[in-house]
């Protein structure tokens, strides 16, 4: 005949028993499935449990961060993350929350949480967190908006751009077109350059098309400034010696009567034989003007 021998046992999760229960080194089992262990009084009657401690880490497995959490964890099951990624929502208290591979989290007894720290939240403008170095291929790509540069890194990138001072160009630099007439510091491009050049006339084998106009001004007993023109027109009065005068300027007066006078700035005044008449003058010096021979106009 078979003799079969039990201990006091239970199957309740985490009963143990009480020093009444057991006799000195009396064994008590809890085969409970989550949480089984053995307890034995000693010689100090206190009991003391033998096996699992409620609440010491536990390595339960490898998990990913995209899977379900268990559902009935006990306090102190720890996991280990099997890739980088964003935690699932059913991580309470990491859903998420990024993580990395090799990461462990733990279960507090309310809540999963980082093991040996507090959270592995990706540092962003906003929010405070864990900073990671961009790489030279994603700083030279520039969409990160969660990655720091660092110093070399930003250093490669900004070898390739022009220095603000003295830069040299390389392929075809392009430019706005300044609006006709520009005089500015403005950069000149090349549709500036052709479209005034356009305007001029060639050297050699050009035609004048069009008519040319000049401004004619009045000659008075205090106006006479040739800074402002070569034509000018004057009545019956004394002309005076003109402003402004510049060796090696030329122009016209066109007299409607004749002068009572010219400024001692003049050669010989020409004979004016009636009205209007052309006089053509040529500026040798600020003081010596010569004046050509008036020639009558119908």
């Amino acid at each position: 005949m078979t003799l079969k021998i039990q201990h006091k046992r239970s199957a309740v999760k985490a009963k143990a028993p009480q020093p009444t229960d057991l006799e000195y080194g009396e064994i008590a089992v809890n085969y409970e499935a989550s949480d089984p262990c053995i307890y034995i009084k000693d010689s100090a009657n206190t009991i003391r449990r033998i096996g699992h401690q409620p609440g010491a880490l536990v390595f339960q497995g490898s998990v990913a961060p995209t899977s379900v959490a268990p559902a009935s964890p006990d306090k102190g099951d720890v996991y280990v993350m099997t890739a980088a990624g964003v935690m699932a929502a059913s991580w309470t208290g990491m859903a998420g929350k990024n993580v990395v591979q090799g990461e462990n989290i733990v279960w507090d007894g309310t809540k999963w949480e980082t093991l040996g720290a507090t959270s592995n939240t990706i540092a962003t403008e906003t929010t405070a967190g864990i900073v990671e170095l961009a790489t030279a291929a994603e700083t030279t790509t520039g969409t990160d908006a969660t990655r720091a540069v660092h110093p070399a890194g930003l250093k490669v990138e900004l070898d390739k751009k022009a220095p603000l001072a003295g830069p040299t160009f390389t392929g075809i630099p392009a430019a706005p077109t300044a609006a006709a007439g520009t005089n500015t510091t403005q950069l000149a491009t090349t549709a500036f350059v052709h479209d005034g050049l356009a305007l001029k006339l060639n050297l050699t084998g050009g035609a004048m098309t069009g008519s040319v106009t000049h401004t004619e001004r009045t000659i008075t007993a205090g106006a006479f400034d040739l800074a402002t023109g070569p034509y000018w027109t004057a009545a019956a009065i004394a002309i005076p010696n003109p402003t402004n005068a510049v060796a090696g300027m030329s122009g016209l007066i066109r007299l409607t009567a004749a002068p009572t006078g010219w400024g001692t700035n003049f050669s010989t005044a020409p004979a004016v034989a009636g009205a209007p008449s052309i006089v053509p003058f040529y500026v040798e010096s600020a003081t010596k003007i010569r004046l050509g021979k008036a020639v009558g106009v119908a």
